[in-house]
Formats: structure tokens, sequence, C-alpha cells
């Protein structure tokens, strides 16, 4: 698991200067990355709709067994992730998730870098959660499942 926890962070590491250098994806983005933008969109959706209906089950299906979690809270492998999400779960009160400019940079044919911004209403244990956020998403294909290694976020200070 340690290998594979660095190969992610070598990976994003690596991954950083190269999205700095590549033109931000728009109408002339090639249209299989607008499938695959839909698709990891689409993943990344059912987590906020699970958190919003008190549901683990999209979370346990979409981590990967080797997925880290990097956010505020700390650095979590997919067990205690899972942790921290059903404690979420039962804390928080998801009002509406906006997920909005949306871009996915392919590293490989099958691993795919996902950025986004998500609004969300949101009540934790008495405060609001923060709003909007900056999220990446780090996607592997295995046995042609989207699965997501590292999922990291930001909250946006104005």
């Amino acid at each position: 698991m340690l290998r594979t926890i660095g190969t992610a962070v070598l990976l994003a590491l690596l991954v950083r200067p190269a999205l700095a250098a590549t033109p931000a994806s728009g109408p002339t983005a090639p249209a299989k990355d607008d499938v695959l933008r839909a698709r990891l969109l689409g993943i990344e959706q059912q987590l906020f709709d699970g958190w919003k209906a008190k549901r683990l089950e999209p979370f346990e299906e979409n981590l990967a067994e080797d997925a880290l979690v990097f956010s505020e809270y700390g650095v979590f492998d997919r067990a205690t992730q899972l942790e921290q999400q059903k404690g979420a779960n039962q804390r928080c009160t998801v009002g509406q998730v906006t997920l909005r400019d949306a871009e996915v940079r392919r590293i490989s044919a099958d691993t795919a870098l996902l950025l986004y911004v998500v609004d969300q209403q949101a009540k934790c244990g008495g405060g609001s959660a923060p709003s909007p956020v900056r999220n990446a998403t780090l996607y592997v294909r295995r046995n042609g499942r989207w699965q997501i290694v590292l999922r990291t976020s930001a909250p946006i200070k104005n």
C-alpha cells in the first residue's frame, strides 16, 4: 500500500507542472475527453448525492482499495475515509450541491485527473461547510471501472 501511496503522490507532483503548461480544455477538446469528463463528474455527483442522502455506498463503490483522501482535515486511507464519511453523514445536513468548471486531464489511457469546483449548502455540527471548494480527483481505470485513487479538496478563499 505504501508503494501505491508513494506512486500516487509522485504522480500528483509530476502532473502539477504539466497542468500549468497545458492549455485549458475548451470547445476544441477531443470528444472522447468530453465523454470521460461527464463520466467522472457523474461519479463525483454520486458521492455528493450519497452524502446528502446519508448513504455510504457511493464511497464504498468508488474509492479504490489503495485510495487516499487529502483535505484540510488530514490525509486518510480508504478505511479511515469511510469512517470519516460515516460521521459526516450523521453530522451534516446537505442542501443544494453544484459541480462546475470541470476539466479532465488524461495522464494515460487508464489514468485521468478531474478538476472542478463545488458549491455546496451544508451544515455540519452547527457550522457551515466551506463553499466554494476546489477539488481534484485522480482516477485509474481497473478492470474496466474508473476508481478514485487520490481525492483532494481546498476551500477557495475570496
